[in-house]
């Protein structure tokens, strides 16, 4: 969903960032090696990523494979370590569930009949795999009570309702199926056969709906099916609740399922401390982004005569400042106490998916990684200015401020979370990991006119923000890679973030 362009109206710089405050200089090789993290490498990195070439690097497709080649072969050319199952990749699965239209249909009485993709949809996730036969219930009305509906015997049975909100509750009864009959104009029907036929992608190895499948069907075949049976809706319309259960209908439905998969791709520049080596700061971002419109499963809507979703903020900026971060801590003669993963996902777009299997089955125990520093959009907006969503959750928190105060020659503060109300904390890769128990910081400019459209180009970067950015994270890095204990939780944010079951 698009989201408005957000501005903090009359932010004022810490004096650090004036310069009014001074501080001892960086360790020569720290100050050294921040140098390699440049706005012209930024940008040359992000048009890569976000090249035409690349088609949006939608998961899954050709282009997302090509992002993950590229970030392969740049940790190798770093000397970054391969740190996957296979080398620097880790795959994950994925179930692509495609109905198949000539074997998915809707019969009732002798001949008549309703045609998948034009008179009826199935409804995303929703798929089922039981046929549904026999009796239709129509249902008007409100809602019922339970006892109602048990009354009804609704198990195996397709229920008819001609609002969706009729049928709340009625998924425990096990119904074969539920038929909801739209009253749309051709207009809006054809939009919606649009945006639902089409394939269905989950992860392999997500649970498989137990609901029974949703049909989304004109009303007026609805009024006609009912009138092949001596039933006109108007005997039964009104705000009092009822059912007629004349109505025999079989609803078929064929969809089989591929797997494909998708690729994490993930490196470690090992630490030089002989116990704290096996500890991690995880480094993450995500490849993918929502591909080029027309293609399969790509969310993408064409700007104007650009079919393309580059996604050069989103997030081929945090990408590419990733990267930038790993070129540095692995030039270091002496590298820092604790090892650095450096962690590139794909499937966030579709809903955290490679981060879930990465923190699922990590590569390294999940134990040893002391925490999280998540970029997601750090190309864009204010240029002096990046919020670091989850500070007041962890001493990493208090642990950025200082490190923030340490460099005023970056001109970056880092801020607050501005928008709580929208959740971000829940919204990016870092939350697989928080979730998990890793304390986290997620670096992120805010959402703006260009989110998620094809305008979303390399020609509205800010390279010199990203750089200095990464510079920040850089150095954050370090000091948790260099500190004496690894990062704490504050104890009240334990409960409301941390799931124990996933531990």
């Amino acid at each position: 969903m698009d989201r408005p362009i957000v501005r903090i109206p009359g932010f004022v710089r810490p004096l650090v960032l004036l310069g009014l405050v001074s501080f001892s200089t960086p360790a020569p090789a720290s100050a050294t090696q921040v140098e390699t993290i440049t706005s012209e490498d930024i940008v040359r990195r992000i048009g890569i990523l976000a090249h035409d070439s690349m088609g949006g690097r939608n998961t899954p497709s050709p282009g997302l494979e090509m992002a993950a080649s590229y970030v392969t072969n740049a940790f190798r050319a770093m000397g970054v370590e391969p740190a996957g199952t296979v080398g620097f990749e880790q795959r994950y699965d994925i179930r692509v569930t495609r109905p198949d239209p000539n074997n998915t249909n809707v019969t009732y009485g002798l001949n008549a009949n309703w045609e998948y993709g034009r008179d009826f949809v199935m409804l995303r996730r929703s798929f089922s795999e039981v046929p549904a036969t026999g009796t239709a219930v129509v249902l008007w009305g409100p809602p019922r009570q339970a006892a109602e509906l048990e009354r009804l015997s609704l198990a195996g049975k397709t229920i008819i309702v001609f609002e969706e909100e009729t049928a709340r509750g009625i998924d425990r009864f096990n119904p074969a199926a539920i038929v909801i009959a739209a009253p749309l104009v051709d207009i809006i029907w054809t939009r919606t056969i649009n945006s639902s036929v089409g394939s269905l992608i989950d992860p392999a190895d997500a649970p498989r709906t137990t609901r029974p499948p949703r049909v989304l069907v004109r009303r007026t075949l609805v009024d006609s099916m009912l009138a092949a049976h001596g039933v006109t809706r108007s005997a039964f319309s009104g705000k009092e609740s009822g059912h007629v259960d004349i109505v025999q209908l079989r609803l078929t439905i064929s969809h089989p399922m591929d797997r494909v998969s998708a690729p994490n791709i993930v490196g470690v520049v090992r630490g030089s401390h002989p116990t704290l080596r096996n500890e991690f700061v995880v480094v993450s971002a995500h490849m993918d982004h929502i591909g080029t419109a027309g293609d399969p499963f790509a969310d993408c809507n064409r700007s104007r005569d650009d079919p393309v979703c580059n996604g050069a903020d989103d997030d081929a900026s945090g990408v590419s400042a990733m990267l930038e971060i790993a070129e540095a801590v692995s030039g270091l003669s002496r590298k820092p106490d604790r090892s650095f993963l450096f962690l590139a996902v794909s499937g966030e777009e579709k809903g955290l998916w490679g981060s879930d299997h990465f923190a699922a089955n990590p590569t390294v125990p999940l134990e040893n990684m002391v925490a999280d520093l998540n970029i997601d959009m750090v190309g864009r907006n204010w240029p002096d200015t990046i919020v670091a969503i989850g500070k007041e959750h962890s001493d990493l928190g208090a642990t950025l401020e200082r490190v923030n105060l340490s460099h005023p020659e970056l001109g970056m503060a880092a801020i607050d979370d501005r928008w709580p109300g929208e959740r971000f904390y829940f919204r990016s890769d870092h939350f697989n990991f928080a979730r998990r128990g890793v304390p986290i910081l997620f670096f992120f400019n805010g959402t703006h006119r260009d989110y998620h459209r094809a305008s979303d180009e390399l020609e509205l970067i800010d390279g010199d923000k990203t750089a200095r950015i990464a510079r920040l994270i850089f150095y954050l890095g370090m000091d948790i890679a260099n500190a004496d204990e690894r990062p704490r939780w504050n104890p009240a944010s334990i409960a409301d973030i941390v799931d124990s079951t996933l531990r």
